[in-house]
């Protein structure tokens, strides 16, 4: 993993930008962008073919739960064809943190 933005702003958070590159064999590569602000939460993934070719975004929202930290609570998720047009969207979202004991 190497650092490929030293400072850029995702929805509106000051954050890193990463390059991963996929240890499955297919030469993938992934875009992660952290948030400095608040430990270092990943906001976005972008997923790009051995190609170049950006085909999958998640982004990712959080909020502040006291006894874990920062909580992921909504994800976008988007499919691009491989001419950069949207093939298919999604959101999800969790409303209910539950914590567990540990036994």
């Amino acid at each position: 993993m190497r650092v490929i933005h030293e400072s850029i702003v995702v929805a509106g958070s000051k954050c890193i930008g990463l390059l991963a590159h996929d240890r499955g064999g297919d030469s993938s590569t992934y875009e992660v962008f952290v948030d400095v602000d608040r430990d270092y939460v990943p906001l976005r993934v972008v997923f790009i073919t051995p190609g170049g070719t950006r085909w999958l975004d998640i982004d990712i929202e959080y909020r502040e739960e006291l006894h874990v930290g920062w909580f992921p609570s909504r994800w976008t998720i988007r499919w691009v064809t491989n001419d950069g047009k949207l093939r298919a969207s999604y959101d999800a979202s969790a409303n209910h943190l539950q914590r567990h004991r540990l036994i």
